[in-house]
């Protein structure tokens, strides 16, 4: 599609809906990431979740799988944090719900004993220089470094999801709001 681009491979996009109700939104513009696409798509705008939602999301889905590892969502969720989303334990909550999840502590434990092995495997550096341009894999992919920090912050996002499940009344309103926030 970009053959001047050789890190931009084609690529076929596939779209799940879920029938799931978002609990965050915004309008945002849409962006045009490609120079080939005609003029017109900044004026189009959109209702979307926020960053948070989205990270919430990427939180559940990759601790909720069982056989295919998504790899793009570890990558997303570091890539999230640094646009500045955070972990929403409400969010995260709401969703275990929505999805009738059971056991998501143990599935996330599960996860972040094999995070490790994920990041700095074959199929996970595979699949993400399909998506990454050149530039940015040799910043990331291509430095030793980048794997046990990778593991480490996706990690430390999975233990605030924990800390938020493990404690007293987590994802309950309180009956009584006792102050004004301030």
């Amino acid at each position: 599609m970009a053959p001047e681009q050789k890190s931009i491979p084609r690529q076929r996009i596939k779209i799940e809906i879920a029938n799931i109700e978002a609990y965050t939104s915004e309008t945002m513009a849409l962006q045009a990431n490609y120079e080939f696409l005609p003029d017109g798509y900044a004026d189009t705008l959109l209702r979307v979740e926020t960053l948070d939602e989205i990270m919430a999301d990427k939180l559940i889905s990759l601790a909720n799988t069982e056989k295919d590892i998504r790899h793009r969502d570890i990558w997303d969720l570091r890539w999230l944090k640094q646009k500045g989303a955070a972990v929403n334990g409400r969010l995260v909550t709401l969703k275990i719900s929505d999805y009738k999840i059971d056991d998501y502590a143990g599935k996330v434990a599960r996860m972040q004993a094999l995070l490790p092995e994920i990041i700095q495997g074959d199929a996970f550096r595979n699949e993400m220089k399909r998506f990454i341009p050149v530039t940015v894999q040799e910043s990331t992919l291509a430095k030793a470094e980048f794997y046990p920090f990778l593991t480490r912050e996706v990690t430390r996002l999975y233990d605030q999801v924990l800390r938020h499940l493990s404690a007293p009344g987590a994802g309950e309103s309180p009956a009584f709001v006792m102050d004004d926030g301030s």
